[in-house]
């Protein structure tokens, strides 16, 4: 067998060998099947598992990376809110509604109107949105107790568990 045979060849080949072992008991078959499934699937399976780790070792470092920029970002975000701020709350001091200042021309000004919402209670219905969410845990704990559900079912799969 070639080094360079893939993981899914191997399995074919498991398979193949399987079928042959079957229909007849060959020493040569059993020997080659035991060799596959004792040296080098592992091995391959191995070379997997390490690929998966450093790929999610690498992952992980991105995402470190991710949290470090964004949390800068945000620190310069503030910074430069508290600065307009300050600014606003200077010329508001001072009481001077525009400068000219080199490039940038500044002016303090009304804001629209914004919505201040004091008392939720007191808001009437027609105002309301209601949003509704579908209690999974309790319909798949009832699914599990055999019971029925229109609209849900139980999916049973499989997956890989490295360790």
């Amino acid at each position: 067998m070639s080094a360079s045979m893939t993981l899914f060849d191997l399995a074919e080949s498991v398979l193949v060998l399987r079928e042959l072992l079957d229909e007849e008991a060959d020493d040569a078959i059993a020997q080659r099947l035991d060799e596959y499934l004792g040296d080098l699937l592992p091995s391959k399976v191995e070379g997997y598992c390490k690929f998966m780790r450093g790929l999610t070792l690498e992952s992980d470092a991105f995402k470190a990376e991710e949290k470090r920029c964004g949390d800068r970002k945000r620190a310069m975000l503030n910074l430069a809110k508290r600065m307009k701020e300050r600014l606003h709350a200077g010329l508001a001091l001072a009481d001077v509604s525009e400068v000219k200042a080199g490039t940038f021309s500044v002016k303090v000004q009304a804001s629209p109107p914004s919505l201040e919402i004091y008392d939720e209670e007191a808001i009437p219905g027609a105002f309301k949105i209601m949003h509704t969410t579908i209690d999974k845990a309790a319909i798949k704990a009832l699914l599990q107790k055999s019971m029925d559900v229109p609209g849900a079912r139980l999916v049973h799969s499989s997956h890989v568990r490295i360790r």
